[in-house]
């Protein structure tokens, strides 16, 4: 809501065209209190879904001043959906790859300031209503109902960061408003309000892009940031908080947004077509800020094709906003770049590079034999995922994806490690996560069930997506599941194959049965869910194909 002109946002990417078609600016964290009450108690409409030892000296001292605070400053409910934050939901902010820096960071803004304070009982408020839940299945009067007090806590901190970033400057302004921010995304995410989520992040990398505060991140003419990828370098906090927003930054691709916001690259770089990549990794930090910097590459190329292939849609209609989504990315399949021969050209440069990031991984990984085995399972599924990508952008042939069928064979093999790792009563980490900020395993074992027409595969990857009882950003494993094995069902019994036969066997489906681009989204009907699917029909026309199901979820 623009709160000046009080005239609703249009939604409409990347701008508001509402407010710029007037030379406005949204408001942001200006708007009023009980709008964001309104928004975020309004669960309604359609949801794109696309789809070490951490303990420190510097922790150690906090921890004990927070139990002092929390027992007999604060009430007991504030005081317990606190303790939750700090014991479960802030090892799923550090991720995998967890940060000391960013676990002292967060602790320490809760003692002192109370927007980080109330935001951190939201958001533990909020994940142990939900916990071993899927937000997206649950009814609207069931999240009211249980969620009061964490939207409460959510508005607190959000009038409380304004008047902070309304208040005099000071050091400290910036961090407290990136972490407040990188808190209401996990607030978002845990009640499955994906567009709220990406409207946080973008306010954050907004922050982000007019800090001030010194980093090993430098700023180029453009405002995006620069790495200088050299994980022994001295991490500052503002470093840490600037690596989570670059990976949310391109991670958002996958639920809607056109592209990266930031460009990454390593201080090695020439700028060149594809980022450069070692030929061996020291530490497991390279490589994933490695993968990091070919992943957005990757999205960006993808975003370039992308703003040709709605350009050349021009003003055609497609019906709503869903299918002309889903009729633009099936287009970057076949927009002519006669005169872009350059994006040709950088689509070749990356796939080579993420070849030879897996080689170096593959040494380093051997090199380390089972330890670290969870990072390093989530970094080779990810990489996967950005690699099928950049290999069939602009196949429209889907038996090509037929070349993958032992590496779809290794992500679920390696998802079954996962899974089963984290969910061992023996797990050496505490307790079973069930929400982590990033992305993990999921985007990779969804694409195997989109892609992969072996039935015993796919049936597996899907199996496994319901499985994962841990919340993945914006991917919701058991809502996954339930869309692709719609994908599936559909894909099968338009090549005659029916349920129970041939269940262990290879069963071909034919190019006539399958879809290259499915886009999945919540219906305005409760409880239903809806599949936009796009084919290029090689039997008949070869034209775009688009059709479109409802179903019950």
């Amino acid at each position: 809501m623009n709160r000046v002109r009080r005239i609703k946002c249009d939604e409409i990417r990347p701008s508001c065209h509402r407010c710029t078609s007037t030379g406005r600016i949204c408001d942001g964290y200006e708007q009023e209190s009980s709008a964001v009450r309104d928004a975020a108690m309004r669960r309604k409409g359609k949801r794109l879904l696309m789809p070490q030892q951490r303990v420190t000296e510097r922790t150690a001292i906090i921890m004990p001043r927070y139990q002092m605070i929390s027992s007999q400053s604060l009430p007991v409910v504030e005081s317990q959906a606190f303790a939750f934050f700090r014991e479960h939901t802030l090892r799923g902010i550090l991720g995998c790859f967890e940060s000391s820096h960013l676990e002292s960071l967060v602790l320490q803004l809760s003692l002192n300031e109370t927007s980080v304070r109330h935001a951190a009982v939201a958001v533990g408020a909020i994940h142990r209503s939900m916990r071993g839940r899927c937000p997206s299945l649950q009814i609207d009067s069931f999240i009211e109902l249980t969620n009061s007090f964490a939207v409460n806590q959510y508005v607190q901190s959000l009038n409380d960061l304004r008047k902070r970033l309304n208040g005099p400057k000071d050091f400290e302004r910036e961090h407290i408003a990136l972490v407040s921010c990188l808190l209401f995304i996990c607030f978002e995410m845990l009640q499955g309000n994906r567009p709220g989520a990406v409207a946080h992040l973008r306010m954050g990398l907004r922050i982000l892009l007019t800090s001030s505060s010194p980093s090993i991140y430098s700023k180029s003419n453009e405002g995006s940031l620069l790495s200088c990828n050299d994980s022994r370098s001295r991490i500052s906090n503002f470093d840490k908080l600037a690596e989570k927003y670059a990976s949310l930054d391109y991670e958002s691709t996958m639920f809607g947004e056109q592209s990266p916001i930031l460009t990454l690259a390593s201080s090695r770089d020439n700028m060149g077509p594809s980022p450069e990549v070692s030929n061996y990794f020291m530490e497991i930090e390279d490589a994933r800020k490695s993968l990091g910097i070919l992943s957005n590459a990757v999205y960006r190329l993808r975003g370039a094709l992308l703003h040709l292939a709605a350009r050349e849609m021009g003003n055609e209609s497609y019906g709503d906003w869903v299918v002309r989504y889903c009729v633009a990315y099936s287009s970057i399949r076949t927009v002519n770049l006669s005169e872009r021969t350059s994006l040709l050209q950088q689509q070749s440069c990356l796939k080579f590079s993420l070849e030879r990031w897996a080689s170096a991984f593959g040494v380093f990984s051997n090199s380390l034999g089972h330890h670290n085995a969870r990072p390093l399972i989530v970094l080779e599924m990810q990489h996967f995922y950005i690699y099928f990508l950049i290999c069939t952008l602009r196949d429209t042939h889907e038996d090509a994806c037929d070349l993958f069928n032992s590496t779809f064979q290794r992500m679920v093999d390696l998802g079954h490690q996962f899974v089963d790792a984290t969910s061992s009563k023996h797990a050496s980490s505490g307790p079973q996560l069930t929400f982590r900020l990033e992305s993990g395993i999921i985007p990779s074992l969804y694409l195997v069930a989109m892609k992969c027409r072996n039935k015993r595969i796919r049936h597996d990857a899907i199996t496994l997506l319901d499985r994962t009882q841990c919340q993945e950003g914006m991917w919701e494993g058991s809502l996954v599941a339930r869309f692709v094995a719609e994908v599936a069902k559909i894909e099968e019994n338009k090549a005659g194959i029916r349920n129970g036969r041939n269940d262990n066997h290879a069963i071909y489906i034919p190019e006539s049965a399958r879809f290259s681009d499915v886009v999945v989204a919540m219906s305005e009907t409760a409880g239903y869910g809806r599949l936009i699917c796009a084919r290029y029909a090689h039997e008949s026309t070869g034209e775009l194909e688009i059709s479109e199901r409802t179903f019950q979820l």
